[in-house]
């Protein structure tokens, strides 16, 4: 990176993708060079015009994304990638606020289930019937969890 120029709060740009899409973006624009990095966004207007905005690179087994300015739908777009590029899925199909993280262990699957939001949520259906290893209580459909609430579900595989 170059040169890192804040933006004034009406000061926008734009991004042009390689597939054509484009995104506003402000906050700030960074002046990047690839240096062996391949470009995913160029900004579109003034001074940065042409200049890559949104950068990968591959090094080793390893990829990094980098973002050089603030657009959420160029967030957006680019977190798209990086999951299909990893093959990443959700823990659950549901949608949920709930942050949903697995573990697995000898054929077991564990799912921390955590609130962190002000607001009670209701757990996903795909929890009824299983059991709560911190209360040993059986998780009912309709159950909400508290805000900061923690849930720990053990789930054998066949």
């Amino acid at each position: 990176v170059e040169e890192i120029d804040a933006l004034a709060p009406e000061q926008k740009n734009s991004l042009i993708f390689s597939d054509g899409i484009e995104v506003s973006c402000g906050f700030l624009c960074e002046l990047i060079h690839l240096e062996g990095a391949q470009g995913l966004a160029y900004y579109q207007d003034d001074f940065y015009q042409g200049m890559p905005a949104y950068t990968k690179n591959v090094f080793s087994q390893g990829k990094v994304f980098y973002l050089g300015t603030r657009s959420q739908m160029g967030l957006n777009k680019v977190l798209s990638q990086v999951v299909e590029e990893a093959h990443l899925h959700a823990n659950v199909q549901e949608q949920t606020d709930l942050e949903i993280v697995t573990r697995y262990k000898e054929g077991t699957t564990f799912y921390f289930l955590m609130n962190f939001k002000d607001r009670p949520l209701e757990i996903p259906s795909c929890f009824i019937d299983k059991v709560n290893m911190i209360t040993g209580k059986t998780i009912v459909r309709g159950e909400m969890m508290a805000p900061y609430d923690v849930r720990v579900i053990q789930v054998n595989q066949p």
